[in-house]
């Protein structure tokens, strides 16, 4: 994922793996909630939800997408590693049951 930063950086692109760790961090600046397709996540591609997005989502991204397998759309962006930032739930698609 790393490659895909470098070649796609502020690009929209479609990303599909399985979510193995996630975090909602409420007690961190914008309490974001991350969901994680590597364990460790440092320096992997991942997901950010800001709070002002949470409300959104009919249920808590930490716990729903938690080891299912998604599809993640749009804007490629840079904070440790490469990420992208969901402002909708329709950005992310269940894949199978």
């Amino acid at each position: 994922y790393i490659s895909l930063l470098k070649q796609n950086l502020g690009t929209t692109v479609t990303v599909d793996g399985t979510i193995v760790l996630t975090h909602y961090a409420p007690t961190e600046e914008g309490q974001p909630t991350f969901l994680d397709f590597h364990n460790p996540y440092q320096g992997y591609f991942e997901v950010v939800i800001w709070v002002e997005n949470r409300k959104a989502f009919s249920s808590p991204p930490e716990g729903y997408y938690l080891n299912r397998h998604v599809c993640v759309t749009g804007t490629v962006s840079s904070y440790v590693g490469p990420e992208i930032r969901v402002t909708s739930p329709s950005q992310i698609v269940v894949i199978g049951s």
